[in-house]
């Protein structure tokens, strides 16, 4: 759509007969100058635009993105830390472990939840203490329906099944660093039982 654009501003004004030279500007290639004749033909036009994105590309070359295997392992040593933080997160939710759950935040940690941002580890162990009242209660059951891990991020889809509530489905998202969740965020469709 570009190249149509210029193309049409090199016509036109190419096409009028009072300036042989004229600068017009492209949105990707900026100011272009034309040295025009009277009425320059469609091929013309062409091979300047040609001879516009020829000089654009020489440059403004596009960077090369390297990935070198030094990244690829720093990315894979972080995507293991990143799993080995969630496994025992998921461990200890499982087990109802308040002081094992806690050991993955710190003071900096920051948990998204419907009713509001939760800062640092004492709003966090607040909101698992009452969390965990209601999964102590006989009759629990949980379903982890997903589990992915990219480099520090982690998110997981779940369903549970509490005597007080019916979790129809629960998502949440890690951010990991330096072997502790750094951002959570948590959402889903909780509905009473009673």
């Amino acid at each position: 759509m570009a190249d149509d654009l210029l193309a049409t501003a090199i016509e036109a004004a190419c096409h009028d007969p009072t300036d042989e030279h004229k600068t017009i500007v492209h949105p990707d290639l900026g100011e272009v100058e034309l040295d025009c004749q009277p009425l320059v033909s469609q091929d013309q036009a062409q091979l300047l635009l040609r001879e516009a994105q020829t000089t654009f590309r020489h440059r403004h070359p596009k960077p090369q993105r390297v990935r070198s295997d030094m990244n690829l392992e720093e990315t894979n040593d972080v995507a293991a830390a990143t799993r080995d933080v969630l496994a025992h997160h998921l461990e200890c939710f499982g087990k109802v472990d308040l002081a094992g759950t806690m050991a993955d935040y710190t003071d900096a940690s920051r948990f998204f939840t419907p009713d509001g941002l939760l800062r640092g580890s004492e709003a966090i162990r607040r909101f698992f203490a009452v969390l965990f009242e209601e999964f102590e209660k006989p009759g629990k059951s949980f379903e982890l329906l997903r589990r992915d891990v990219s480099g520090d991020t982690a998110y997981i889809v779940w369903t549970a099944e509490t005597a007080d509530n019916r979790f129809e489905v629960g998502t949440d998202t890690f951010i990991v660093q330096n072997g502790k969740i750094l951002t959570q965020t948590f959402a889903g469709k909780i509905s009473p039982k009673h």
